[in-house]
């Protein structure tokens, strides 16, 4: 964003004067202008504004000679008074009040061909959004947040972050489609916290649809989770789990090897497995699997029949 440095003038002080009878009026204007530029330089932009436009008024009216000058001098301030309070504004974090008066400087720039100020209020537009919309986000005022990104996206359409943000606010809401497809669309834009947050949400529908028994709908979201992750343990235990149920026994045996070696008490994944490996028909590694559950009490006697049932 470009900057500007503005130095403010008394340029009029010490003009001459050649018609005595409009020496009054651009008096007044130059007066008015000094006004405005030391009001400025105070922060006090309201008081600055008022001043300069009163000057404007009188330096436009004014047949002097030294109207013109005065006059051009008075358009170049007073673009700036409107950026300064602007970015007044952002700095103490008022952004709704900020992003109209940027959009009201940008308007004021372009009428007095101020391109300088223009182009840094337009620059700043998009930080302020983003700034604004966070705010909100950490307000959990989810649903405030997301229209405020999405403007925001109008002005940096390939922003990760935006997208990331709205998934999150979608999801705080329990939009978990709308927060799913922003997800994926910061995760196409090269977000890794996306698809952290993706897995998340697969799982979250994955465990509802297991307290539902509806098995398809857990291997088809834990499958989705796993995609993202592949090591998840969580996500291949739901796929696991949805996998017997659906008689899958090649995902079943896949997805519980893969948590196998991550687990603090196996009993219950040498039990899926054992399950699933004797209805494939591998009766070693099934006998195998019993073996490591005969000390499990919940398991003891059903695993003990097993062994002597297949291990001979």
């Amino acid at each position: 964003m470009k900057t500007f440095k503005f130095l403010l003038t008394t340029a009029f002080i010490g003009l001459a004067f050649y018609s005595q009878s409009y020496a009054q009026d651009i008096n007044d204007a130059i007066k008015l202008y000094n006004d405005a530029a030391t009001a400025f330089g105070e922060r006090d932009f309201k008081s600055a504004l008022t001043q300069a436009q009163a000057a404007l008024e009188i330096a436009s009216a004014s047949e002097a000679e030294e109207a013109a000058a005065a006059k051009q001098n008075i358009e170049n301030l007073i673009p700036k008074i409107y950026y300064g309070e602007a970015r007044q504004m952002v700095a103490d974090r008022k952004f709704d009040e900020a992003l109209p008066a940027l959009q009201k400087t940008i308007e004021i720039a372009g009428k007095y061909k101020d391109m300088e100020t223009q182009e840094s209020a337009e620059g700043l537009i998009p930080q302020v959004m983003g700034a604004y919309a966070q705010s909100l986000l950490a307000a959990q005022k989810f649903a405030e947040a997301i229209p405020v990104y999405e403007e925001l996206l109008k002005l940096t359409p390939n922003d990760a972050v935006a997208y990331l943000n709205i998934g999150q606010a979608q999801a705080r809401l329990n939009k978990e489609e709308e927060a799913i497809a922003a997800y994926e669309k910061a995760s196409q834009l090269g977000s890794k916290d996306a698809e952290k947050l993706m897995v998340n949400v697969y799982l979250r529908k994955a465990i509802a649809d297991q307290t539902a028994k509806k098995w398809s709908d857990v291997y088809a979201n834990a499958e989705k989770a796993i995609s993202y992750d592949a090591d998840n343990v969580n996500g291949n235990k739901l796929l696991g789990a949805a996998a017997i149920e659906l008689k899958r026994w090649d995902a079943a045996i896949a997805a519980y090897e893969k948590v196998l070696p991550s687990e603090t008490n196996p009993d219950n994944t040498n039990y899926a497995l054992a399950r699933a490996y004797e209805a494939k028909g591998n009766k070693a590694k099934a006998c195998e699997s019993y073996k490591k559950i005969t000390a499990n009490p919940n398991f003891k006697a059903y695993a003990e029949a097993k062994v002597k049932e297949l291990c001979n």
